[in-house]
């Protein structure tokens, strides 16, 4: 399993910087975050993001220009998980903090630890062309995935 579908959901706060959010993000995973992937957005790629990374070691990787393909995994979750949740709307910020509580108190612990995914099983076929199947038997939520390696 390349992926890791760990979610953290969270609104942004435009009190807090993107490197305060992100280290708060970080410190609260049940596990080391060994790499870091983002769209091209500049609220990802400035220098205090990268000097934070590089200073808890974490790789960080950007998607390629007009390649639709690299943020496939998030772009999925987010539609269907985010936005079928939350909408598409704009969230005034007024309620941010009471939906940052909800995806901390509830969204959160459902999609990591009780709502199932299905996850790919790798197959390269006789002209080594990699296929993705999913068996029945990869349904599992992201924890349970995570605990089996």
């Amino acid at each position: 399993m390349p992926h890791n579908l760990w979610g953290k959901g969270r609104i942004a706060h435009c009190s807090a910087s993107m490197h305060q959010r992100l280290a708060m993000m970080l410190d609260s995973f049940p596990f080391v975050v060994r790499s870091f992937h983002s769209d091209g957005g500049s609220e990802y790629i400035n220098h205090d993001v990268a000097r934070l990374l590089e200073k808890l070691r974490i790789e960080f990787t950007r998607s390629r220009p007009r390649q639709t393909n690299d943020n496939a995994l998030a772009e999925c979750k987010n539609g269907a998980v985010v936005r079928k949740i939350m909408g598409y709307s704009h969230i005034p910020q007024k309620h941010a903090a009471a939906i940052n509580r909800f995806h901390e108190d509830a969204l959160n612990p459902y999609l990591n630890f009780h709502r199932p995914c299905y996850f790919a099983l790798d197959t390269v076929d006789a002209r080594g062309r990699i296929r993705k199947t999913y068996p029945v038997e990869l349904i599992m939520t992201p924890c349970v995935a995570r605990q089996s390696g």
